[in-house]
């Protein structure tokens, strides 16, 4: 059908990314072995990633990627995952901004 339903160990593949604080707006790579979020904590927005060693495996401890120190959220790959494209706010407004690895 076109509804979606949890999967029974989501909890397992996901409880080093769930936190007391507040993650959200994730973009999986092609393969699933990578993951981005956005982690909201102490009063600060940052992009984190996690990896895993196979798409049915736990992902583990995420980490910080360190673009700018500012407020940034909303991570999303290019097609060739080369590119990460998120949004910051620059004063009041918030805009599109592209980092490449």
């Amino acid at each position: 059908g076109d509804g979606f339903a949890r999967l029974p160990n989501s909890s397992e593949l996901l409880a080093a990314i769930n936190s007391a604080d507040l993650e959200y707006a994730p973009c999986l790579s092609r393969n699933g072995l990578e993951l981005y979020f956005t982690r909201y904590a102490n009063g600060e927005f940052a992009i984190y990633r996690s990896t895993r060693w196979r798409d049915d495996a736990a992902f583990e401890a995420p980490q910080r990627v360190r673009i700018v120190d500012d407020y940034i959220e909303a991570p999303a790959l290019s097609p060739d995952e080369r590119s990460l494209y998120f949004h910051r706010r620059v004063g009041t407004r918030f805009e599109v901004w592209r980092v490449q690895r």
